[in-house]
């Protein structure tokens, strides 16, 4: 399975935008997962990233969420190996792991360092965290939020805010400030790296108010609607900037961080 195979088969369970972000990541975790490995997914939610993820066969997934209803849409993939409806900064997982992966899930939990301490007891020396997190006024890449910007910082500052918002994001670090928070939760920063393009950042854009739609009607039906009108492939260009991420850092174009860890 390739990407623009993985990016048709998200495109059937959730919005365009959606999909945008969730192969960026996808992208960016294969070249890090062994052909083999054993993985926790902290806040699986619907399962849907794994279960498009190419090689997903040789890997051996358990989740945790604290949603009951997203973790039975889990389950129904038939991806992981078990699941837990539990909130990660009340619980310590049991088992070890050779990844814990937090995929955009951790700027979701209020008290993320009982969290991020928590799950050191799902990790051994060989271990390591790998956490996408979003940066620092990522709104700020969108053309959107740059008009109003250019109107007045104070509008500017107020669509990233209400973006924030309605992402439920608790967490908004620079890439400094990402590292001294995962250090102070007791681990080694290793790597951290960005994810981000011009092309990119467009194509989410330019789904948002459809997703915003979808997300609305998932509120109420309690699962994406099969919108399929609302949901197109993107360009070839598209895929082509996809298979060039990380970008380096200082990039203008920055809206996630791939923070990797381990033990001290």
């Amino acid at each position: 399975m390739d990407v623009q195979t993985s990016f048709a088969a998200m495109l059937r369970k959730i919005p365009v935008s959606l999909a945008v972000r969730e192969c960026n990541r996808l992208v960016a975790l294969q070249s890090r997962l062994p052909e083999k490995a054993s993985v926790l997914d902290v806040g699986c939610g619907d399962g849907s990233f794994w279960k498009v993820f190419p090689g997903v066969e040789g890997l051996t997934v358990d989740g945790i969420d604290l949603n009951s209803h997203e973790v039975e849409l889990a389950r129904a993939t038939g991806v992981y190996r078990s699941l837990q409806v539990s909130d990660v900064s009340e619980t310590v997982p049991q088992g070890s792991y050779d990844f814990v992966i937090g995929n955009c899930s951790m700027e979701h939990i209020p008290n993320i360092h009982q969290a991020l301490t928590n799950l050191r007891h799902a990790m051994n020396a060989d271990s390591r965290l790998l956490m996408f997190v979003p940066a620092f006024g990522w709104p700020r890449v969108l053309n959107t939020v740059r008009f109003l910007q250019g109107i007045s910082p104070r509008l500017g500052m107020a669509a990233t805010g209400a973006l924030d918002g309605f992402f439920q994001h608790h967490h908004i670090y620079d890439e400094v400030s990402w590292k001294l928070l995962v250090e102070n939760a007791g681990y080694r920063v290793e790597h951290v790296q960005c994810l981000g393009a011009p092309e990119i950042n467009r194509e989410f854009e330019r789904n948002l108010p459809a997703a915003f739609l979808e997300f609305l009607l998932k509120t109420v039906r309690k699962r994406y609607a099969s919108l399929g009108w609302l949901r197109k492939m993107p360009g070839p260009r598209f895929f082509e900037v996809l298979g060039q991420q990380p970008v380096p850092t200082g990039s203008p174009d920055i809206v996630e961080y791939v923070i990797e860890a381990r033990l001290p």
